[in-house]
């Protein structure tokens, strides 16, 4: 018969995210929305003097794109040993598709354009825009693939070990939190500009759904949160 370890089972479960588990994926992903949200913010100072918002959902400092963008990006680098020129490669087409790919569902049900690159050299021009707009081009291709390059090589691997320090049972208990919010938050993000592309059309609501989201998310309420999202004359909402 087996002999147990009596100690072993009364010690306490301290592994919180080994490996690319769950939570660990998930931690990466709020990560990136906190970092992009702040790294725009910052870029709009210098750029343009203002410090505006650049959150991408209703409620709290996060930006989903970029979340997605560093979750997915460091999963499909570290998940497996790659030539630093192949891990470029994957990571400049798989996240500039995904970049095109937002721009083009974006427009295609909220009428709303986030981003537009047609003042860099090389933009891909939209087609659901009819190429007024374009939702990705090679130079922020070559960015992402060294963005890539750079979360696999040198910030994963800090990042991984500060994230397996997290206790585990208050860990979880925060990141499930988080996770149900964030879920609850772009959904109702995408409710919302759902139902303000309708309104630009001119649409009524169909249901109470859309009475209640015009009643308590109208337009003037979205051009506070998201003022790079107010139309200007003559343009594509962007």
């Amino acid at each position: 018969m087996r002999k147990v370890d009596i100690n072993n089972l009364l010690k306490p479960k301290t592994e919180f995210a080994k490996g690319l588990s769950f939570y660990k994926v998930l931690c990466i992903f709020v990560f990136g929305c906190l970092f992009g949200t702040y790294y725009e913010q910052i870029l709009e100072l210098i750029v343009n003097r203002r410090w505006i918002t650049q959150q991408g959902v209703i409620y709290g400092p996060f930006n989903p794109v970029y979340g997605f963008g560093a979750a997915g990006l460091i999963v499909l680098l570290v998940s497996k040993k790659r030539k630093w020129y192949f891990s470029f490669i994957l990571g400049a087409v798989v996240a500039g598709f995904f970049e095109y790919l937002l721009h083009e569902l974006e427009y295609i049900f909220t009428h709303n354009v986030s981003w537009d690159y047609t003042y860099t050299v090389l933009y891909i021009p939209s087609i659901a825009t009819k190429g007024q707009t374009a939702g990705t081009s090679f130079p922020h291709m070559l960015v992402w693939g060294l963005l890539g390059i750079f979360l696999e090589r040198l910030v994963y691997p800090i990042l991984s070990k500060i994230i397996e320090k997290i206790p585990s049972l208050q860990g979880k208990m925060l990141f499930n939190a988080l996770a149900v919010f964030l879920a609850f938050d772009m959904v109702l993000t995408g409710a919302v500009f759902l139902r303000h592309g309708e309104r630009l059309k001119g649409n009524e609501p169909a249901t109470m759904v859309g009475e209640w989201l015009d009643k308590n998310y109208p337009d003037e309420y979205i051009y506070e949160i998201f003022p790079d999202k107010k139309p200007q004359d003559g343009e594509i909402q962007s």
